[in-house]
């Protein structure tokens, strides 16, 4: 009875030590109902867990070069959108527009909404439901 006891108190602090691992951060670091465009040239695109990144230059009013960083969902999510992502999907020098929260502090950074192609066409993140 003791080994039992002892398996199950063993288990739950398995269990009780991984809830941590399940967590997700959610979009608290960004500004909710602040949408913006920004339209700029991609750096590099980082097709990797757990989010995507596009690196992006765009310049401000003032004509100041600034270095954007975009959050996409997952890779996972982005290879069964309509028209699969890849890694080769945005490559440095395409010109895109992408629009979403921007980060509360001030940072030139954003969760991507949506991204658009220099002519325009939606790149669709996710399958439609």
């Amino acid at each position: 009875m003791k080994k039992i006891l002892a398996a199950i108190v063993i288990l739950a602090a398995c269990f009780a030590a991984a809830g941590p691992l399940f967590a997700h951060h959610g979009v608290s670091g960004y500004a909710a109902g602040k949408t913006v465009s920004i339209t700029g040239i991609v750096t590099d695109f980082q097709f990797i867990n757990p989010h995507a990144i596009i690196y992006m230059d765009a310049k401000d009013d003032k004509g100041n070069v600034l270095h954007w960083q975009g959050e996409l969902t997952s890779p996972n999510h982005l290879v069964r959108a309509p028209t699969p992502w890849s890694k080769e999907t945005l490559k440095p020098g395409d010109k895109i527009t992408i629009v979403g929260l921007v980060a509360k502090n001030g940072s030139p950074s954003m969760r991507v909404d949506k991204v658009l192609r220099a002519d325009g066409q939606e790149i669709q993140q996710q399958e439609d439901q």
